[in-house]
């Protein structure tokens, strides 16, 4: 409070955050979809790291495929999270940052 009061005797900007019930299904995908890719990023190191330590071809090329079929899997979820983003940016970006 005595914070608030602060900017307003100052003439700062004073910001304030609400919460829209509506938006939890929307903020809940957008915390799966982050854990997912937080999920395949983790098997895509450990595929990584396997393909650095092996010396022969064809192992690296079992890894290099392993780490590519799972940065392809992910397709779905960045073109959901772009839909996402696409429809929350003109609610949630300031009018004046345009």
């Amino acid at each position: 409070m005595s914070d608030l009061i602060r900017c307003i005797l100052e003439n700062r900007r004073v910001t304030i955050f609400t919460s829209d019930p509506t938006n939890e299904p929307v903020l809940e995908e957008l915390r799966t979809i982050r854990e997912k890719i937080k999920l395949t990023g983790i098997l895509i190191n450990q595929y990584t790291k396997g393909f650095n330590s092996r010396p022969n071809p064809s192992e690296k090329e079992f890894y290099a495929k392993l780490a590519f079929g799972q940065y392809a899997s992910l397709k779905p979820h960045f073109d959901r999270l772009l839909e996402i983003v696409r429809d929350l940016a003109p609610r949630w970006l300031d009018k004046d940052s345009s």
